[in-house]
């Protein structure tokens, strides 16, 4: 017996020997059967922590979320694979720490927040941690109290939330730009409105600034359109064979509109420049870098847009004379609605104020342009 537990039985049997068995040989008999109980209750609770361990290493090693152990002196007793991966340190580095060595400064609880979680147990909630190369990395954090036998544990759960981060600003910014540029035409079709129902009358160019406006909010829920197809996953491409140097020459003109204020010169070979592309997107991207360009240019300067020949890719080059880009925003020029911080605002087209840009291959946010 083991702890309330049969684990088997002993026969003794004798046989040509005629010993008739005892009070004190049946003592004997119980005390071996003691024995051997404790042992093989002991060799089974040996087996079963081993499988216990195998499981608990197993779930901590393999979780996604980082996990690491303290104890009550806030030193780390213990920290998984992803826990070293999202903070850069080794598993070695992680165990000669404190828990405060990762805090970023202020984000340290107060007295009453630590004693309400040793009272009521779970926290969850947000906080910045200091990776090893110094770079602040925001996770959300799942920390409760364990009990074990040798002591109390604090356990914590993390996950990095940058990117949850980065979709939320990206969210807030997209809709803040998104009601600036509506602002606009929606002002200007009120305007002329009021101004024909006072009137009374017809007015062409009154009637022209609100089709103006109208086509330019149009534009704007279009691209609002394929901003939700890009995000979905679900934007279909109608590629067939273009002429990139025509369709740059096209844009050109239009961008120009006969002003001599906005000049655009394209260099181009005599011979076309084909390759299989989106029409509708090649226009707009181009259109998006000259707009770019003429709004940052010098006064009374040309934008120059180079068209190029590479053989198994084609090249686009617009450059103007004006300030150009600050080489920390060189790395977001075609992040979507970025904007240098030099204009303080969002917009549609591809980036910040453009000096000069090249696109090899021609739509980065599309794809190759598959010559």
């Amino acid at each position: 017996h083991a702890r309330g537990r049969v684990l088997g039985t002993l026969t003794f049997v004798a046989a040509e020997s005629g010993h008739a068995y005892g009070v004190d040989d049946l003592a004997i008999a119980e005390a071996l059967a003691e024995l051997a109980a404790l042992a093989i209750d002991n060799a089974q609770l040996y087996s079963n922590a081993q499988e216990a361990e195998i499981r608990y290493r197993t779930v901590f090693t393999g979780v996604a979320d980082a996990i690491l152990v303290a104890d009550t002196k806030h030193r780390y007793l213990e920290a998984n694979p992803a826990a070293t991966e999202l903070l850069g340190y080794s598993r070695d580095e992680l165990l000669a720490m404190r828990v405060e060595d990762l805090l970023v400064d202020g984000q340290d609880w107060t007295e009453e927040e630590y004693t309400r979680y040793l009272a009521e147990g779970p926290w969850l909630g947000e906080i910045e941690l200091r990776r090893k190369d110094g770079r602040r990395v925001p996770v959300e954090v799942l920390a409760t109290v364990v009990e074990l036998p040798a002591g109390r544990v604090y356990l914590s759960a993390l996950r990095d939330v940058s990117e949850r981060h980065r979709l939320e600003r990206l969210r807030r910014d997209f809709l803040a730009m998104v009601t600036r540029n509506l602002r606009t035409p929606l002002t200007t079709v009120r305007g002329n409105a009021q101004l024909l129902k006072r009137r009374a009358e017809y007015r062409p160019a009154q009637v022209d600034a609100v089709l103006g406006a109208t086509a330019e909010m149009q534009q704007l829920i279009n691209n609002l359109a394929d901003v939700v197809m890009l995000e979905g996953g679900s934007l279909k491409l109608q590629k067939v064979q273009v002429d990139l140097a025509a369709v740059a020459d096209r844009v050109a003109k239009e961008l120009q509109g006969g002003s001599e204020a906005r000049r655009v010169r394209v260099d181009a070979p005599s011979t076309p420049v084909t390759g299989t592309w989106d029409s509708g997107r090649l226009k707009q991207a181009l259109t998006n870098l000259m707009e770019n360009a003429l709004r940052y240019a010098a006064p009374e300067s040309e934008v120059v847009v180079r068209v190029e020949d590479c053989g198994d890719e084609a090249r686009v080059t617009v450059k103007d004379q004006g300030p150009g880009i600050a080489p920390e925003h060189l790395p977001r020029l075609f992040d979507r609605f970025y904007r240098a911080e030099v204009t303080g605002e969002g917009g549609w087209g591809s980036g910040s104020t453009s000096a000069g840009c090249c696109l090899k291959p021609m739509v980065v946010e599309y794809g190759p342009s598959q010559r």
